[in-house]
């Protein structure tokens, strides 16, 4: 049999024809490393610190400007106190003598509706066509919209009463305005009036105590995925060391999803321990991970900005976007490690302060004892008016030497007029019993 010859003609043709398709269609190269087009995503549990110190533990919340025992005062001192108490344990709630008024004056609060009528184009029936099937057009309509607004503003300050500093002031607004077709879903006054109030009262407790949050955070996959489910368990020292024993990619922009996935790895770990030193230890590691992730690859976004997902991050910048579950814009991760690492230097530097009131306390129980190590009414005095907590107070006291105080009914005036608070009194009064 013949073998077929093909002219060369169609070889020609057809190189042709395959370098057009590789000039239309090049082959696609993936890089090796990268977050997926499925992202994986997990969540760091951390407790924020608290941005004030609060020294006195015994809170009274007042609230004013609405009128006497009105309803949203009374809410929202349930609110706030409530947000306070429960998430410091060391407070509790005092109206007598307490050592730390919160007062909050209400500047205005309003809600209105409204309904509005608009023309909008909208797809209608318009008959049949030529073959029975329904036929569509755009058509002018008129609409009905409920228009919903409710506006809460706000100051509120913190006082401590032993010392008359004002730990902390500002103002607060919450703004929620949106509008519902017919009506639909539309909140009611008091609903929106309960959604203010919850919104200011946790914006102010993040200020004044430590908080409970969720952060999420997007792990890099390809040669990594097999490890995520450690991170998804919470075992960050094992995540951590499974990236270390990989060795470095020899690509720069490879390596920089390793170096990220460390940096994850390190801010978890920061979260994850109580002494706020070792937390920023960890910290500081994640700050050069992540600076190490951008500049090996800095074209990728997910290194310089955060992902924007449907409200399942909790690492939020400041601002909530009205209760509805709407998107809410994450923080860069590089951003939100140096926000942790501000928060927890004051930490330390209030219990700095701390120890520094502390030996004030002590240098004035010092000079008053004299030879004989006696704790009096006056050396109390002094020491809450150096600014000391009652725990530090009570402590001085239990672990006193020699004590000679004054618990007569002119001593207890004496103490009461130096500001030393009703528990510290009656310790005095059951030692003086004995």
């Amino acid at each position: 049999m013949k073998e077929r010859q093909f002219p060369r003609s169609f070889f020609v043709y057809w190189q042709l024809t395959l370098g057009v398709l590789g000039i239309i269609c090049p082959v696609v190269s993936y890089a090796d490393e990268g977050f997926g087009m499925t992202k994986a995503n997990v969540f760091l549990e951390r407790l924020r610190p608290a941005d004030v110190f609060i020294p006195g533990t015994e809170i009274d919340v007042r609230a004013s400007g609405e009128g006497e025992g009105s309803d949203v005062e009374r809410r929202l001192v349930s609110s706030l106190e409530s947000q306070l108490l429960g998430n410091d344990l060391r407070l509790s709630r005092a109206i007598d003598q307490p050592s730390t008024v919160i007062e909050v004056a209400i500047l205005d609060s309003n809600g209105d509706s409204r309904w509005e009528s608009r023309q909008v184009s909208r797809m209608v029936a318009a008959g049949k066509d030529s073959k029975g099937k329904t036929r569509y057009e755009s058509r002018k309509v008129t609409v009905r919209y409920k228009i919903v607004s409710y506006f809460l503003s706000l100051s509120f300050q913190v006082q401590d009463m032993k010392s008359g500093r004002t730990l902390d002031a500002d103002t607060v607004e919450y703004d929620f305005k949106k509008e519902y077709e017919d009506g639909k879903g539309a909140l009611e006054k008091a609903q929106l009036e309960g959604l203010a109030i919850q919104d200011v009262s946790q914006r102010i407790a993040q200020r004044l105590t430590p908080t409970a949050e969720r952060i999420g955070v997007l792990l890099p996959k390809k040669s990594f995925k097999d490890y995520i489910n450690l991170a998804e368990a919470g075992l960050w020292n094992r995540y951590l060391e499974a990236l270390e024993r990989l060795p470095a990619r020899p690509n720069r922009k490879d390596e920089a999803y390793r170096q990220y996935a460390m940096g994850v790895a390190y801010e978890a770990l920061g979260y994850g321990v109580e002494d706020p030193e070792t937390a920023i230890r960890y910290l500081e590691q994640a700050t050069e991970q992540y600076n190490a992730a951008i500049e090996g690859n800095p074209a990728e976004k997910y290194f310089t900005g955060g992902f924007e997902g449907s409200g399942f991050f909790a690492g939020l910048k400041k601002g909530w976007a009205g209760g509805d579950g709407e998107a809410k814009q994450a923080m860069a991760p590089i951003e939100r490690v140096r926000s942790a690492l501000e928060q927890y230097q004051r930490v330390i530097e209030y219990r700095e302060k701390n120890v520094i009131l502390a030996q004030a306390g002590a240098r004035a129980l010092e000079a008053d004892a004299g030879d004989d190590d006696r704790i009096t009414n006056r050396s109390i005095i002094e020491m809450a008016a150096a600014g000391l907590s009652d725990d530090v107070i009570l402590a001085a006291l239990k672990h006193a030497e020699a004590m000679d105080f004054d618990t007569s009914p002119r001593g207890l005036i004496e103490l009461a007029k130096g500001n030393v608070s009703e528990r510290v009194i009656q310790y005095l009064q059951e030692i003086g019993s004995k």
